[in-house]
């Protein structure tokens, strides 16, 4: 954590917490109020709550009177009040009009609020923006639409599904079943990722994953097909014989080289958190502030991927449910999964069987289809774009019904 002491800062971080304005068009349609008018009513009917993290005092003292003036609010920590703290958060509660006249005055102020004011304006973008994809030949709108990532562990000891498909032909034919019940993605993993699972080789990797993905490819040329891994060498291998995607479980930390390999086949790729290498991740689940801190490696992760040639249209960012987490974070983080859109990536969340749900239902990992039903529904309504799942039939279903009830999407 940075405490800013001498206004020389240089990157903050401002989270959207949440909106809570309610879309009114249709019955502002209704009435049939003027064009302009329509527009103006929508910027002050949202209102947003803004937190951003550890700012000195006198920022967070501008901040305040500046919200003041603008009719809007700022909780600022007491002691900066009196002089006793020299840094606080902030959280700014300001509609759309309000927040856009308090940018226009931080610009102009001293102490490094210009960069601040940057930060707010970007974040507002990010979180409204359209998120639109294209991978493979396929384009989606996740605005309107969430897609489906159906799992297929070619893997002898998965936490779920070990050994059921570790034979390629029997993996082939899973895979054409669940593009069949709706899943938009396969996702082709060929190492268990679970709590305390050991790194295999490179070489045993592809030995599982490549008979599979070209058995798939001899069949259609139509299934989009993702390879979950974290090894540079077998990302290449895989694209090479028909994946179209990367999803890598250490965001490009475990092989910086798999980023290059992004960029250099203009393929999109999932960057996750994770605390730490599975083998050891559980025993990491100490952070300073869970959601700000997870927010800041993915600022981190997603300007390493620009750097590395990765166009910010091909990054998905997913906050690893159930890697370096504790049942309590894991529910915050599908509570609170609105607060990453305001990175201005596609979420995708995998929480499909995972322990969290055993633990709040006291079921096996078989019998976990409704609570991670619901997890899917509350992860979609809270801006999830993709869903990593096993039951790809039912949680096609709740994606469509989920879309249909916030009249976004009509699905074919």
């Amino acid at each position: 954590m940075v405490i800013e002491t001498n206004y020389r800062r240089t990157d903050y971080t401002c989270m959207i917490l949440e909106s809570t304005g309610i879309d009114l068009s249709e019955t502002l349609h209704k009435i049939k109020i003027d064009k302009y008018a329509h527009k103006k009513m929508k910027e002050k009917m949202s209102y947003y709550q803004i937190y951003i993290k550890n700012v000195s005092a006198v920022i967070a003292n501008i901040i305040k009177q500046e919200a003041l003036s603008k009719g809007a609010e700022a909780a600022v920590k007491r002691g900066v009040l009196t002089n006793l703290d020299i840094e606080s958060d902030v959280l700014l509660t300001v509609n759309e009009i309000q927040l856009k006249r308090l940018i226009d005055n931080l610009k102009v102020q001293p102490f490094g609020l210009p960069l601040l004011a940057k930060e707010l304006k970007k974040t507002f973008r990010n979180y409204r923006a359209p998120l639109k994809m294209k991978i493979a030949q396929e384009s989606f709108n996740y605005n309107s639409c969430g897609s489906v990532m159906g799992i297929l562990n070619v893997t002898p000891d998965s936490f779920s599904d070990g050994g059921k498909f570790f034979q390629a032909s029997k993996a082939v034919d899973r895979a054409m079943a669940m593009s069949v019940a709706g899943a938009d993605i396969i996702d082709i993993g060929g190492e268990s990722t679970r709590p305390g699972s050991e790194m295999i080789t490179s070489k045993e990797e592809l030995k599982r994953i490549l008979p599979v993905i070209k058995g798939i490819r001899k069949k259609t040329k139509e299934i989009i097909i993702s390879i979950d891994t974290n090894k540079s060498s077998v990302a290449e291998a895989a694209i090479k014989n028909g994946a179209d995607m990367i999803n890598d479980i250490s965001a490009g930390i475990f092989d910086p080289n798999i980023l290059s390999v992004a960029a250099q086949y203009s393929v999109p790729i999932v960057l996750m958190h994770t605390s730490s290498k599975p083998e050891d991740m559980q025993t990491k689940t100490d952070y300073n502030d869970l959601l700000s801190d997870i927010y800041r490696y993915f600022k981190e992760r997603i300007n390493a991927a620009k750097k590395a040639g990765i166009k910010k249209n091909r990054i998905i960012i997913d906050p690893g449910i159930g890697f370096g987490k504790t049942y309590e974070q894991n529910l915050e983080i599908i509570n609170n999964l609105n607060v990453f859109k305001g990175l201005g990536c596609p979420i995708l969340i995998g929480s499909s069987r995972k322990r969290f749900i055993g633990e709040v239902l006291q079921k096996e990992s078989e019998s976990r289809l409704f609570g991670t039903a619901a997890t899917v529904a509350i992860s979609r309504q809270k801006g999830a774009s993709i869903v990593r799942v096993h039951d790809v039939d039912e949680m096609a279903d709740i994606i469509k019904m989920t879309d249909s009830i916030r009249k976004e999407c009509v699905h074919a």
